[in-house]
């Protein structure tokens, strides 16, 4: 992730209440695939594990202010 990519997440951590935005590699590699293992399955930048409408909204605002893209995820299955 480059320095310009990093910065911007912070706005969104700023956002978010604490530990809502993972960026750690080793752990957002379990949020990459769900049960179809799809071998062209992304790597996401952050996981954001929000946990009201609110931070919903905030992500949503901040995604479409930055042109970045938002792949929901429920159970995994």
């Amino acid at each position: 992730m480059g320095r310009q990519a990093a910065a911007t997440l912070d706005e969104l951590v700023a956002q978010l209440p604490e530990g809502a935005v993972i960026t750690d590699p080793v752990k957002t590699e379990a949020y990459r695939r769900d049960r179809a293992e799809d071998p062209n399955a992304g790597t996401p930048a952050a996981v954001v594990r929000a946990t009201s409408t609110e931070d919903v909204q905030a992500v949503v605002r901040f995604a479409a202010s930055t042109g970045t893209q938002v792949v929901p995820r429920g159970a995994g299955t």
